[in-house]
């Protein structure tokens, strides 16, 4: 790889001056790294979106449970409670 100089310290009007120091080859690899790692972190975030949607289907069918659980249970308290009562009677 070349070393980077400065710049020309002579710029036109609009403030431009050109970079000097960096080949074609260099910057086109640079961008084609910069891809890759775009690539990458794309994929990361892919991933991560899809473990929170696992956990929140998990904790879903849980709940789905716990509440179909409490209603059976509700129901046999329901059934002992006129049980009890029909004795009582």
């Amino acid at each position: 790889m070349e070393e980077i100089k400065a710049a020309p310290k002579e710029a036109s009007p609009d403030g431009y001056a050109p970079v000097v120091g960096r080949s074609l080859a260099d910057v086109e690899k640079l961008r084609e790294l910069e891809g890759q790692a775009a690539a990458k972190t794309a994929s990361d975030y892919q991933h991560i979106v899809w473990a929170y949607g696992v956990l929140w289907a998990l904790f879903a069918a849980y709940g789905l449970f716990l509440w179909r659980r409490s209603a059976r249970l509700r129901a046999d308290m329901d059934d002992l409670r006129r049980t009890l009562d029909a004795r009582r009677a």
